[in-house]
């Protein structure tokens, strides 16, 4: 594997189609418009995520956060309406929380990451313990209704992707060539 620096939206893309699977995440749309990604956990729950070089940038491209679950970015520059994923560091950060280091090197080993991440966390559920329960059970409900938001949104572009497998392979074997398994794109193809 190839170590480069990340300077850029692209390369952050880049770092993460190789390295996604070590945050419990599988990129299962990658596309140009917003939202970047839709990801799915290892539950498999999907989300809609934006990627981004520095967290403040999600703001400067005018991005609307109700289209977007939460920012991927490779440096937590700002406080965010959104949870953070900080790829350099590995912290998740929740809604409206300051970056611990606005700009990290990003060599944490991953154990280290780990370690910081659950220290980090017990330390804020003792400050809050009497709020366990309630945060508890607002979770499971707004989990609950998470999952139905997200089987209505998505089943459907499931089912586009599988008809639209289904209508390159026939096209394939009548040796009509199609180098695109988007959707999008072979609708363009067909119907313009």
């Amino acid at each position: 594997m190839i170590e480069f620096e990340i300077r850029s939206e692209m390369n952050v893309r880049e770092w993460f189609t190789a390295n996604g699977g070590k945050f419990g995440y599988s990129i299962v749309v990658s596309q140009t418009a917003f939202p970047d990604y839709i990801l799915k956990d290892e539950q498999g729950r999907l989300y809609r995520v934006e990627v981004e070089y520095q967290s403040f940038n999600f703001v400067q491209h005018k991005h609307d956060p109700a289209g977007c679950d939460f920012i991927l970015c490779w440096h937590h520059t700002s406080a965010s309406m959104l949870p953070v994923l900080e790829l350099s560091t590995g912290n998740m950060y929740l809604p409206n929380e300051e970056p611990l280091n606005p700009i990290n090197d990003g060599k944490k080993g991953q154990a280290e990451i780990e370690r910081n991440n659950k220290e980090r966390a017990k330390e804020a559920i003792a400050k809050i313990d009497g709020l366990k329960d309630e945060f508890f059970t607002a979770y499971i409900n707004d989990m609950r209704a998470v999952s139905e938001y997200q089987k209505a949104l998505y089943e459907p572009r499931i089912r586009l992707q599988g008809v639209a497998r289904k209508t390159i392979h026939a096209l394939n074997s009548n040796h009509v060539r199609v180098y695109s398994e988007d959707p999008y794109d072979l609708f363009k193809y067909l119907f313009s």
